[in-house]
Order: C-alpha cells, then structure tokens, then sequence
C-alpha cells in the first residue's frame, strides 16, 4: 500500500490510483502551479494536505478530481487539512466526486488566507469548517472557498462555526430547509441560487449575507451586519 502520495504537478494530468489504497494526499507547494489532477478510481482517502511553505512565491498547490467507482458509499468523508502557518495557500478547484462529507481544517496566521478554487462535487452534503491560530482579535476573512455545492441544491449543512477568523463561500446548491452556520468574524456568506428556506446564523462579526432568490430565514447576530 501507498502511505501517502505527493502531488506537484506543473500541467493537468490523470493518474488511475484503483490498485492501491491511497490515505492521504500531500499538495506540494509551488509557486503559481493549481492545475488539476484527476484521480481515477481512488478508494480510501481520507485526508488532503495542503499548506504553504517558506520561500519565495511557494503559495499555491494543485487542485484535484476524483473519478471513476472509488466512492460508492452514502456517508463518505474527506477532510482537507490546509496552514498558511508560513505563508499564504491558494489550491485549484477541488472536484470530489462522491464524497458526502467535507470537512476543512486550517491552522494560520492572521491575514494569511487559505483558498481554495471552488469546491462542487455530485454528492456533496454537508461541509465542516475549523480554524486554530488566527487569533481572537481577527477581523479579516482567511478562509475563501469559492463556490462550494452539489450542482443541484443538496446540500444540507454548512457549519464554519469553529473557524476563529471570517470565511468566504458561495453557496448556490443548499437544499430548502438546510443550515448554515457562519463563523464569530467576518463572513461572506452567498446562498444566491439555493433553494430557499435555509436557516442561516451568520454569528458575531460583520458579515455579509446575501439571500437565495427563494427567501430565507437569517440571523444576523452580533456585529454590523449587511444583508441583501
């Protein structure tokens, strides 16, 4: 079995990984490189690293694809571990195709934002956010993840709730009656697109909160909010 595989491609490329048990993926810092590389037939990963590394320019990571039959379940969980520790971290698009459960894990500074390039896959259902190191007296938004969803409003829960600085996210595809939980800092939370009908709890911090088309149930919280 692989242990780990690292991934620093400098074009898009396609790997069929269905013969071995891959766990954890490492996206090697570079500077400037978020191709996409898809992984065919990839069964048993459970974690994707990705983190910025001291040097100039060395900020950015490839994004990834899953294809193929590695994830036939209904309860599948991914977690994606990013630290902008050193330096800042911008990945590719993330295509997780069958993956049920994402969960994104960053340790950081403040003002080192962690990105990734969008985050949408066929299954996708609910998604966690944590964050350790930003600092309590934050006001910036470190965490950008794009538009995130399953391209067809199945989405039943976002919670960044345990982030300790703002977080930026598009959320098109929520389904009606689903949650979003924001953070206590500055969050950017877009529901444009969704169903209607979430119940949305944007936290303390001066967030920025944009409805579906369909209406929904908002709370701002404490802070001075915007709402559209």
């Amino acid at each position: 079995n692989v242990e780990e595989l690292e991934i620093g491609a400098t074009a898009t490329v396609s790997l069929n990984v269905g013969s071995v048990a891959v766990p954890e993926i490492v996206l090697t810092a570079s500077n400037g490189n978020t191709q996409v590389v898809t992984l065919a037939n990839a069964t048993g990963i459970t974690n994707i690293l990705a983190a910025g590394a001291a040097g100039a320019g060395l900020d950015d990571a490839n994004g990834l694809t899953f294809t193929g039959s590695g994830y036939t379940g209904t309860d599948d969980t991914v977690t994606i571990t990013g630290s902008t520790v050193a330096r800042a971290m911008t990945t590719g698009a993330m295509t997780l195709g069958g993956v049920e459960n994402i969960n994104i894990v960053v340790s950081g500074v403040d003002t080192q934002t962690f990105t990734i390039g969008n985050l949408v896959n066929n299954a996708l259902n609910t998604m966690t956010v944590t964050s350790s190191g930003f600092g309590a007296a934050t006001t910036g938004t470190d965490i950008v993840l794009g538009n995130v969803g399953d391209g067809a409003n199945g989405m039943s829960s976002f919670d960044a709730s345990g982030a300790d600085t703002g977080v930026s996210v598009t959320l098109a595809d929520m389904a009606a009656s689903s949650s979003v939980t924001g953070s206590g800092f500055r969050d950017t939370l877009d529901l444009t697109g969704s169903a209607g009908g979430s119940i949305v709890s944007a936290g303390a911090g001066n967030d920025i909160v944009t409805a579906s088309n369909q209406g929904d149930n908002i709370s701002g919280e404490a802070g001075n909010d915007t709402l559209n």
